[in-house]
């Protein structure tokens, strides 16, 4: 069986060797002895490639975590439901290993292949699919994925490390939420943690597990075995200014040594997470800048210099008084015409060329402002977070992404993915819902809040679609089988309306 790695080194075909050995009593446990065969299991020379493949992929402390947990009884009965051995099928297959693996270890075993590395490639765009705006932030968190995922990283270190700022509703939880599903396959890849419940010191127990003699010794720390069952995924350690300082000692090892030591002496590797931090800092002077910044300040300039420039037509009246003095009157006749015609159309050929656009660039262009917002922004949270954080903590993070408000635009899209959600969700329930658009034009202008991003906007979705949606169908029940059609809309006085429409 072995013939296909004759031409490696010996210490690699010693892990495979190892590996198979373990690997072949479980198999038996969990699929052979359902069956009641008692014959042995082979690997073929091509599904063996498929093993060593996936073993050069982990890395070797992953790759002991996984040895470590092959008698568990919950992998095993895992093991017996993989694969379809209802009937005369023996042989383990290249599928079968990918499963089983994937069952045991939580890693997206099925993604290890070329296609990674594509989605590398492609990240920003899958990020974009989900989150709206924030191009620094997607950039910035797509590069460092890049570095770690090619080798040009340190390996020993988690994948990245990333402290999340800015003002509420802008994305950072979705962001964290898309990262899972991009990087692992599912949201259930993301490990959370609410770090307003390790305040005090003896809470970090729980995040290690106890020491010997305390009482839940036996039981494990919250964060290393969440870990040690899913070695590949994001961690989220959501409002971490609130976590003691010891806890923060903690992570300084996992940020730099990309592992941990839990209370039963286990070494648990964390060179195959994402660790995500999220902090509510400088959230008051992060408020008052956003409200002196807001789009509607901008706009009000934009009117301003735009009036500006068209009170330039009126020069025109002082060109044509020069011109008519009594010597020039009667000479200059058809030049004051020829004068006036090209003028008028010199002022507007300039409002529609980009010697407009530049002039008017300090008030208008939205990219410089927002670059200008996002700069206070990170002066503001910076210094705040130099004063609540030790330096040797932040010297470690590979960045500090700070995240912009939303602008009107941002919103609206964001409220066409809210309204496209539930409408999928719906058509499960044999209902076709149609949502207009000044409907959703309403929703954009009456949720739009730069200090509270989205989250008012999906407040406003609730109240006008999914309450409205609910109170219709209670009003004529669905029929088993029955598929209707409701569409939502805006009646004379501007209030929201749904209309149902039976479909056979």
């Amino acid at each position: 069986t072995y013939e296909l790695l004759s031409q490696l080194e010996t210490s690699k075909i010693e892990i495979v060797k190892e590996f198979l050995k373990k690997l072949k009593p479980l198999l038996r446990k969990g699929i052979i002895e359902s069956l009641k065969y008692s014959s042995e299991i082979s690997l073929s020379d091509e599904d063996l490639k498929v093993v060593y493949t996936l073993l050069g992929y982990f890395s070797t402390a992953t790759g002991s975590t996984f040895l470590s947990n092959l008698e568990d009884p919950l992998l095993i009965r895992q093991a017996r439901k993989t694969g379809d051995f209802t009937g005369l099928k023996k042989r383990i297959t290249q599928n079968e290993v990918r499963q089983l693996l994937a069952h045991m270890t939580g890693i997206p075993v099925n993604n290890l292949s070329s296609v990674e590395t594509e989605k590398l490639a492609n990240l920003e765009t899958t990020l974009h699919k989900r989150v709206i705006g924030q191009e620094e932030a997607i950039s910035a968190i797509a590069k460092a994925i890049r570095r770690s995922r090619l080798g040009i990283q340190n390996p020993n270190r988690p994948i990245a490390s990333f402290f999340f700022c800015g003002p509420t509703g802008v994305g950072k939880t979705e962001v964290t939420k898309a990262l899972a599903v991009s990087m692992f396959g599912s949201e259930d890849d993301m490990i959370r943690f609410d770090m307003s419940e390790f305040m005090e010191k003896f809470t970090i127990s729980r995040l290690i597990g106890s020491p010997p003699g305390y009482v839940g010794y036996e039981d494990g720390g919250q964060l290393t075995d969440a870990v040690r069952r899913k070695p590949y995924s994001v961690v989220l350690l959501d409002e971490i200014e609130k976590a003691h300082p010891d806890v923060l000692n903690i992570l300084l090892q996992i940020l730099e040594d990309g592992r941990l030591t839990d209370n039963q002496k286990r070494l648990i590797p964390f060179d195959n997470t994402v660790i995500i931090m999220t902090s509510n800092a400088a959230a008051e002077e992060i408020q008052q800048i956003i409200k002196l910044e807001s789009e509607p300040e901008i706009v009000a300039k934009k009117t301003e210099k735009e009036k500006e420039l068209n009170s330039y037509e009126d020069d025109y009246a002082g060109v044509i008084k020069f011109l008519k003095s009594p010597i020039t009157e009667d000479f200059l006749t058809d030049i004051q015409n020829q004068l006036k015609v090209e003028f008028k159309k010199s002022i507007r050929n300039l409002k529609q060329t980009n010697i407009l656009e530049k002039d008017l660039k300090k008030y208008t262009n939205l990219d410089d402002k927002s670059n200008q917002l996002l700069t206070k922004l990170k002066s503001a949270v910076l210094e705040r977070l130099n004063t609540m954080f030790l330096p040797e903590f932040l010297n470690r993070l590979d960045d500090i992404i700070i995240f912009q408000p939303l602008k009107a635009e941002e919103l609206r899209k964001i409220c066409d993915i809210m309204v496209s959600t539930i409408i999928e969700r719906v058509k499960e329930k044999n209902i076709v819902l149609v949502v207009d658009e000044n409907v959703k034009q309403k929703l954009t202008r009456e949720g739009y809040n730069p200090v509270f991003g989205a989250r008012p906007l999906r407040r406003l979705v609730t109240k006008y679609i999914e309450d409205i949606l609910s109170e219709t169908l209670l009003k004529k029940p669905l029929v088993s089988g029955m598929k209707v059609k409701i569409n939502i809309s805006l009646n004379e006085t501007g209030d929201v309306i749904a209309n149902l429409q039976d479909q056979i």
